[in-house]
C-alpha cells in the first residue's frame, strides 16, 4: 500500500495529466513522487527517509560552505560542531602564546626583529581564529534552526543520546489503534 512518509495516510497514484507517477496527500496537502520537493511516497506507513549520517567526521567537514553544513544530518553538525570548537581552541592557546612571546621580547631592543616576526604569526594565527568563531556561529545558529538551540557541551553522553533518539523515532511506527479490542491499523 503507497502512503504518505509524513503521516502515513493511504494514497492513489496518478497514472495520468502532469503529475503522473506522483501521489497527493490531502492530509499534508503535499504532492509526493519522483520531482516533488517533498520527496517520495512511502509503503506501508513507514517514515520519511532521513538524511544518512556520515561515518566520520573531520574538521574537512566542518569547514564546508553553509549550504553543504545545511545537507548534513543533525548528528554530524554537532560533530561538526565539536570539531571546530576543539580547533578555535587550539588557535587561541596559540595566539596567546605567540602574544606572551611578543611581551617578552619587547623589553629587549635587540630583538625588534623576532618581536615584529611574533607579531605577524599572532596576527595571521588571530584571523585564522576568528574565522574559525565565525564557523563555530554558523554551524551553532544551523543547529539553533534545528533544535532550537545549541549544545553547550558536546560529549559522548549526548552523542549516544542523539543516536538512541534517533534510532527510537526511524522506528516507531505509524500506527493507530481504533479501539481498545482491535490490534494497531495502519
Amino acid at each position: 500500500m503507497i502512503t504518505c512518509p509524513y503521516c502515513a495516510t493511504s494514497l492513489r497514484i496518478m497514472d495520468a495529466g502532469p503529475f503522473k507517477d506522483h501521489a497527493e496527500c490531502t492530509f499534508c496537502q503535499v504532492l509526493l513522487g519522483p520531482d516533488s520537493e517533498h520527496g517520495m511516497y512511502a509503503q506501508n506507513g513507514a517514515r520519511m527517509p532521513h538524511i544518512k549520517q556520515k561515518p566520520m567526521i573531520t574538521i574537512a567537514d566542518a569547514e564546508k560552505p553553509l549550504y553543504e553544513l545545511k545537507k548534513l544530518h543533525t548528528i554530524d553538525l554537532i560533530l561538526c560542531l565539536k570539531e571546530a570548537r576543539l580547533k578555535r581552541a587550539d588557535l587561541y592557546n596559540l595566539v596567546r602564546t605567540f602574544n606572551v612571546a611578543v611581551d617578552g621580547l619587547k623589553s629587549d631592543s635587540s630583538k625588534d626583529s623576532e618581536v615584529q616576526q611574533y607579531s605577524q604569526v599572532a596576527d595571521e594565527q588571530g584571523k585564522e581564529y576568528e574565522y574559525w568563531t565565525r564557523k563555530c556561529w554558523c554551524i551553532e545558529n544551523l543547529l539553533i534552526e534545528r533544535l532550537g538551540y545549541f549544545p553547550q557541551k558536546i560529549n559522548d553522553l549526548l552523542y549516544s543520546k542523539f543516536i538512541t533518539n534517533k534510532e527510537r523515532s526511524i522506528n516507531k511506527a505509524m500506527k493507530i489503534s481504533r479501539s481498545r479490542n482491535e490490534k494497531n491499523v495502519k
